[in-house]
């Protein structure tokens, strides 16, 4: 029978941008085009999850300072590999990027996957 998503990527789509949505508008309460209220919301969000937490139940981290401080934090030894570096500021810029564009809304609603035209026409332009 296989899985019925797998056989359908663009449901994998659909299923992000309702993430994307339930993470950001629901759960920030704040429109995605707005900076100011995302950067707004986004550290409000923060402070709210450092009162909850006592100090040395929390650690504040991020992925720039490598694995001292959060193996310390952890209390376990460091990894002899180097320190994923993945979704990069300029990753996340490119995804976003491609939200803004004239695909974007398709990307999210899961049909982006199947507007290969659509797709032609934004990204030769670069």
């Amino acid at each position: 029978m296989g899985d019925p998503i797998a056989s359908r990527p663009h449901c994998l789509y659909a299923q992000w941008g309702r993430m994307v949505r339930a993470t950001i508008n629901d759960r920030l309460g704040v429109d995605l085009n707005d900076h100011d209220a995302v950067i707004a919301a986004f550290e409000s969000h923060n402070a709210a999850v450092r009162r909850a937490f006592d100090e040395d139940r929390l650690l504040v981290f991020e992925a720039s300072q490598g694995w001292e401080p959060l193996c310390r934090f952890l209390d376990c030894k460091q990894p002899d590999d180097p320190f994923p570096n993945v979704n990069s500021k300029a990753e996340f810029d490119g995804v976003f990027d491609l939200l803004r564009s004239p695909l974007g809304p398709r990307v999210m609603s899961g049909e982006g996957i199947e507007a290969a035209s659509l797709h032609d026409e934004v990204f030769n332009k670069l």
